[in-house]
């Protein structure tokens, strides 16, 4: 009976230290990541909630979905959530005016999109005097829609091409649906459920040869100072969240994953979402220093945040914890993919 009741203390001791260990933000607070995109670039998220990873490495997250990256950056400062998952391009102003969030884990690391327009334009030239839909001024869709224009020689002022700001890639698909635009950039997952014809693939931008770093994890660099343990149980959750997405084995779960949080029913839309978030998927999340630098090369050169031009990659992004959780092994098994 003495030898149970010592075990049972020497537990209790060792259950106290760990938890002493531990900061109060992992012990107990609930923490939020703010979703920025309604899209298959968060499958890695979806994955590690639905399949329990997050409590396994002793956090406890909600994903909430917040409208616009813009908004989901300003609850991330303001202390709302704690992590957000956005497009960089959304860092780089917040950065140059002295605010610190930063890139800890990238979800893709090229250009995502498909450049859709109406069956009405058929070759670029007729998007002359046309409308196109991006999420908002100065997002990724938007600096995307900008590459396109230049690579058509297009220029929106001289070509009286209008940009308007409509909201998420679902929104983009609606308006396109309903002709109240003519062209939008937009995830291969949405795309797919446009009719094709009449409506065209007029550029796949996840061929294009460009470094980029696009959908990423962030959190600001006072939270990671002050909570390590907690962001590196994000970020081991989401490693294996990333791991389970992309394992073939798992196919069916994920699709039900993609049913469940993008709310669709169709088979062979689930099948095309399925596949395109697999394709566009990174299997290395390390960020990208040379897609964080060709980030702020274009937003200066666009004259989108003009002081993009005095940063550096690594002024937007910390790759250093996800490098040490690779050398640890637990990149191991998407290095097999």
């Amino acid at each position: 009976m003495r030898g149970r009741a010592i075990r049972i203390a020497s537990a209790a001791l060792v259950a106290w230290a760990v938890l002493g260990a531990m900061p109060s933000s992992v012990q107990a607070q609930k923490m939020i990541i703010g979703q920025g995109f309604l899209n298959t670039n968060a499958l890695p998220l979806w994955i590690a909630l639905d399949q329990g990873y997050f409590k396994k490495h002793g956090v406890d997250i909600e994903l909430t979905f917040i409208r616009g990256g813009g908004r989901v950056i300003a609850a991330l400062l303001a202390g709302e959530v704690r992590f957000a998952t956005v497009a960089v391009t959304q860092v780089v102003g917040p950065v140059a005016q002295g605010a610190d969030p930063v890139v800890i884990l990238s979800l893709v690391n090229k250009m995502p999109y498909l450049f859709m327009a109406a069956g009405h334009l058929r070759s670029p030239g007729d998007l002359r005097g046309k409308k196109i839909g991006v999420a908002t001024f100065g997002g990724a869709a938007y600096v995307a829609s900008h590459m396109v224009l230049r690579q058509f020689g297009l220029d929106p002022k001289r070509d009286q091409i209008t940009l308007i700001q409509i909201g998420t890639e679902p929104e983009r698909l609606a308006a396109l649906l309903a002709g109240s635009i003519d062209a939008a950039m937009m995830a291969a997952d949405v795309a797919a459920r446009l009719p094709v014809p009449p409506f065209r693939r007029m550029l796949d931008l996840r061929t294009a040869d460009i470094p980029w770093q696009h959908s990423s994890l962030i959190t600001t660099r006072s939270f990671l100072k002050a909570n390590p343990r907690a962001v590196e149980g994000v970020m081991r959750a989401i490693i294996d969240g990333f791991a389970f997405t992309l394992d073939p084995a798992n196919k069916a779960t994920v699709k039900q994953s993609i049913a469940r949080h993008l709310r669709i029913e169709k088979a062979n839309e689930l099948e095309d979402a399925y596949r395109d978030g697999i394709e566009t998927l990174t299997s290395n999340p390390v960020p990208s220093l040379d897609g964080g630098a060709m980030v702020l090369k274009l937003m200066a050169e666009l004259e989108l945040q003009k002081e993009a031009a005095r940063l550096t990659p690594s002024d937007i992004m910390d790759p250093s914890l996800v490098e040490r959780l690779g050398r640890e092994g637990a990149l191991d098994r998407l290095k097999k993919r």
